[in-house]
């Protein structure tokens, strides 16, 4: 028998179930016939859907009705399809080897006939015998195209079955919205009578634009459905060159865009700088995410869903960020996790990135603002893709320099933000030191690197300190003790203009220099775990 059910002013209907209700269990069920106008899914005209499963049932007083398999079957996979579903494969799988298409033979008997005819008339115009018109029509009836009584051999021929035939054509847009649900106890869907939420397990994947790359991954499986094929759901969204990871996400069907409304973070892709054996480019995962970002995503022109316009839309997909976001560099493979992200972050501005899924490395670009933990003033300056996959910039502090850990020291040349953390090529002045290095490394609590040069200069009025050059040293800046340390890597440190050679270090602060290790003079050596450094002096109270 056909069965309507009722929700709002929009059913779920069926062409053939049996009807069966458990006085005792107080349940009651729907279950599809495998034959003839049964095998045809349910008809869903509140969300839009076709439904593809084998039996409903719902329990007296219950406000869920349950949607899956039949209980004891092996059957564990469900099917729920957008009502303007299109596969061009399927499409063409109904030719079979006939020469006609069954949706043209019906359609070009619609043109002269009408949307209602026999079955007979419609035998008589195709020339085909009643035994292969009779499955042809039913087949085409559970499929959605037309419906079919049995009893009286008539056809009401459907919108569907013009509208696929306009897709085939590309003359018509369509989607391939389809949720492919795998439950194990037998239940695939449950749809709330007090809201009519269509609430979907078990999805492991939804295709929502083939053409625009873009597939949805729900976290455990589920998936809410609305009116008109609008749902909600949390976990991935893989939209061309990035990822979104989060929750509260809404998907709206008509506009076609999903409103990323909690983010936890979202993945790049880039394409490699090298090429591969084939002499091809290939992707490479960004290394930084982006956190804390809400915004929408438009999947397509809402006319386009088919994706068919791609070279009038361009532009699609793409993201707008509705309001800041932020890298964060507090990763242990950066620094051993120094800079932490209450400090040291990046906050991007509002942005929009188009072209998803084939923009260039250029266009992966933020403008926005480095917060660094003290270590510099606030650094206006857009972020953009490193050579190491990470984002970053590279510029230049101006002839002045920046101050350094709040005007402790001052830095002045190149500064570079990438996967190794915030570093500097250039020229660095504390107190009456000045050092040279390509590979410094700053953090909040300290700077360190190799330098090239360094060079402490004698200025009395300030310091009583002695002069002191080096080269390739190792030095570490501590902004919380005042203190720079310079030690020997190769050569020693020169002091007392040539005078003195020491193979240790040195600590120099606002109190003067000491230091430690082994001091050469022309006629002797001295040893000491620490040394006084003035300008015409050394001074140890233990020594060797």
């Amino acid at each position: 028998m056909a069965v309507r059910v009722y929700l709002d002013k929009d059913s779920i209907f069926h062409n053939d179930v049996s009807l069966r209700f458990l006085k005792e269990k107080k349940q009651l069920s729907m279950i599809k016939s495998e034959q003839g106008l049964g095998k045809g899914p349910f008809y869903n005209s509140f969300h839009q859907m076709d439904m593809y499963f084998e039996a409903l049932y719902w329990k007296q007083g219950d406000p869920l009705i349950e949607m899956g398999n039949l209980q004891g079957s092996t059957q564990t996979r469900a099917s729920f399809e957008s009502f303007n579903f299109f596969k061009r494969k399927r499409y063409d799988a109904m030719l079979g080897i006939d020469n006609v298409h069954p949706l043209v033979r019906v359609r070009d008997y619609q043109k002269q006939a009408g949307d209602v005819f026999s079955m007979q008339e419609f035998a008589v115009f195709t020339k085909l015998q009643k035994d292969a018109v009779v499955p042809m029509l039913i087949d085409l009836a559970n499929k959605g195209y037309l419906e079919y009584d049995v009893d009286n051999e008539t056809v009401v021929v459907k919108e569907r079955l013009r509208n696929h035939i306009l897709n085939s054509a590309g003359k018509r847009d369509y989607d391939v919205l389809q949720f492919n649900s795998n439950s194990d106890d037998g239940v695939n869907a449950t749809i709330n009578l007090l809201n009519n939420d269509l609430a979907l397990k078990g999805v492991a994947r939804i295709l929502v634009s083939d053409s625009q790359n873009v597939v949805i991954y729900p976290k455990d499986g589920a998936v809410t459905v609305k009116k008109n094929r609008d749902f909600t759901f949390a976990g991935k969204v893989a939209a061309g060159k990035l990822a979104y990871y989060g929750k509260d996400y809404y998907f709206h069907y008509d506009p076609f865009i999903v409103d990323l409304l909690n983010v936890d973070s979202v993945s790049f892709y880039a394409d490699s700088f090298e090429k591969n054996e084939n002499d091809e480019t290939y992707m490479v995962r960004v290394k930084n995410v982006l956190e804390k970002v809400t915004g929408t995503l438009e999947i397509d022109q809402p006319t386009n869903k088919n994706g068919l316009l791609q070279k009038e839309y361009p532009e699609f997909p793409k993201f707008n960020s509705a309001q800041e976001s932020y890298v964060f560099y507090d990763r242990s493979a950066i620094q051993r996790g120094v800079y932490n992200r209450d400090k040291f972050y990046y906050k991007s501005d509002p942005f929009q990135i188009d072209s998803l899924d084939n923009f260039t490395n250029k266009g992966l670009f933020f403008s926005g603002t480095l917060m660094s933990a003290g270590i510099f003033p606030d650094i206006r300056e857009p972020l953009g893709l490193q050579p190491d996959y990470s984002l970053g910039f590279v510029r230049p502090t101006g002839d002045g320099g920046l101050p350094l850990y709040g005007k402790k020291a001052t830095f002045t040349n190149t500064i570079t933000l990438n996967y190794n953390g915030l570093q500097g090529d250039g020229e660095l002045a504390f107190l009456t030191t000045t050092l040279s290095g390509k590979q410094l490394v700053f953090c909040p609590d300290s700077t360190y690197g190799i330098v090239d040069t360094l060079s402490n200069t004698v200025s009395a009025s300030t310091l009583d300190v002695p002069p002191v050059h080096g080269s390739r040293l190792f030095v570490r800046l501590e902004p919380q003790r005042d203190l720079l340390l310079a030690q020997k890597t190769r050569a020693p440190m020169t002091m007392y203009e040539g005078q003195a050679f020491l193979h240790g270090k040195t600590e120099l602060t606002p109190k003067g220099m000491t230091g430690a290790g082994l001091v050469d003079f022309t006629n002797a050596t001295l040893k000491a775990k620490l040394f006084d450094f003035k300008h015409l002096k050394v001074h140890s109270d233990t020594s060797d």
